[in-house]
């Protein structure tokens, strides 16, 4: 059965902070404590009313420990892919990175996009693991203008 999960720093409630005039970034790492299963969503960031999104990057531990079948999506609750598709950043021996300008796993329409509402920037489980990690993290950084 699927499971909703927070990164801590949603659990906190962190918000993003600026890292130059008008860029900001906020970071969510996600500590497993069991395996996860196919349709999990992790709530990584919270993203305010208003955000634009520039960027996002994925990294992973590996998270499926018998087999190349995790797949990781980033997105929201309505784009679950909006801004990476199809990930195997939690497969072993693959790119323990991606970020959403990747060419095989990006989704460059996300760029630019812009909330209107409070949000949060959520890991998808698209394609569940053979055999789970019950340790192990899931990272993310998203930059964000704030144009209004």
């Amino acid at each position: 059965m699927a499971t909703t999960y927070q990164s801590y720093q949603v659990a906190k409630g962190n918000t993003p902070r600026a890292v130059s005039p008008g860029v900001y970034s906020i970071y969510g790492e996600f500590a497993l404590s069991a395996a996860l299963v196919v349709n999990d969503v992790i709530q990584m960031v919270s993203v305010p009313n208003g955000a634009r999104v520039l960027n996002i990057m994925l990294n992973s531990d590996d998270l499926d420990t018998a087999g190349p079948a995790i797949v990781l999506d980033v997105g929201d609750g309505n784009d679950t892919n909006r801004f990476i598709d199809g990930a195997l950043v939690a497969q072993a021996a693959t790119a323990n990175n991606v970020d959403m300008m990747d060419l095989t796993y990006g989704n460059t329409a996300g760029f630019g996009y812009k909330y209107t509402q409070n949000d949060t920037i959520d890991v998808l489980v698209e394609t569940g693991p053979t055999t789970g990690a019950t340790t192990g993290t899931i990272k993310l950084i998203a930059l964000l203008a704030m144009d209004d």
